[in-house]
């Protein structure tokens, strides 16, 4: 079977993050603030560009290894100065929003090192049958 890229995998995985939560919001009839939503949606956008400037072509393997740690702490902070903002701006503060929003992080952070780990050893993907 077919792998999917990159991109179609984190839109696909963006999209199942906003409709888990919007029905888990529904079903507990929890209200979650627009800022989370839109939170998703901009860390979904950051890891596509920050893929995308990683695997651009280049020669020197010592540039893709530069850039990829570059790349983990710039998504860090930013999405770190997203929350701070989000929380300075959106008020009364909710444990719940933030660990939402936090949760979500993970979950893309874990798919992005399964990505850079499928990467760096292609046989890691195939199955010891």
């Amino acid at each position: 079977m077919k792998r999917l890229d990159y991109q179609t995998r984190t839109i696909f995985l963006t999209f199942s993050i906003l409709c888990s939560i919007f029905f888990a919001a529904k079903i507990t009839s929890n209200e979650i603030h627009s800022w989370v939503y839109f939170g998703i949606v901009f860390m979904g956008g950051l890891f596509l560009l920050i893929n995308r400037w990683i695997t651009k072509d280049e020669k020197n393997p010592n540039q893709g290894i530069r850039r990829l740690m570059i790349s983990s702490m710039i998504r860090l902070f930013v999405v770190v100065i997203y929350l701070g903002i989000s929380l300075y701006n959106f008020r009364p503060l909710e444990l719940k929003n933030v660990l939402i929003y936090v949760f979500s992080f993970l979950l893309y952070l874990f798919f992005d090192i399964y990505e850079m780990r499928t990467k760096l050893r292609p046989d890691s993907e195939k199955s010891n049958d």
